[in-house]
């Protein structure tokens, strides 16, 4: 592979993944769509700031969907502290991803696996993190 080549797709490696990070935070803050966005920036006849427009689902590649696809396939793993606390979430048991990749998927260029990986571990990183906020939040309701 060329070294330009690896450039690129060093660059796009990293926007897609800081894109990803993007949507993850907006959708936990239950943030303004791309669609309303655009309808509150059309009610106010303003041109609407492409920096500022949300990233929507629908924008990410098909790599970042089927990544959403296998996370989703993929078993929940628990912590018990004790008995008298609940169970905390603690991500996803990533064992079967081979077996995902190679025989579901059809995923065999190693460059897409670590890409996939990736992403799973940034929408993992989301969900363990959106756990814990909301079984802290419980806690302080008590």
């Amino acid at each position: 592979m060329s070294s330009i080549l690896i450039l690129f797709e060093t660059k796009h490696r990293k926007s897609l993944l800081e894109c990803l990070e993007k949507y993850l935070d907006n959708r936990k803050l239950n943030g303004i769509s791309k669609e309303q966005y655009l309808l509150l920036c059309k009610a106010q006849n303003i041109e609407p700031n492409p920096e500022l427009i949300p990233v929507d689902f629908s924008d990410f590649p098909d790599i970042v969907h089927i990544a959403f696809e296998i996370y989703n396939q993929l078993e929940d793993r628990f912590q018990f502290v004790n008995m008298e606390k609940p169970a905390v979430f603690i991500g996803k048991e990533k064992s079967i991803l081979k077996f995902l990749f190679d025989d579901i998927y059809l995923i065999h260029s190693q460059y897409e696996k670590k890409l996939i990986l990736e992403i799973l571990n940034i929408i993992d990183k989301h969900a363990v993190k959106t756990a814990i906020d909301k079984l802290k939040q419980k806690r302080n309701m008590r």
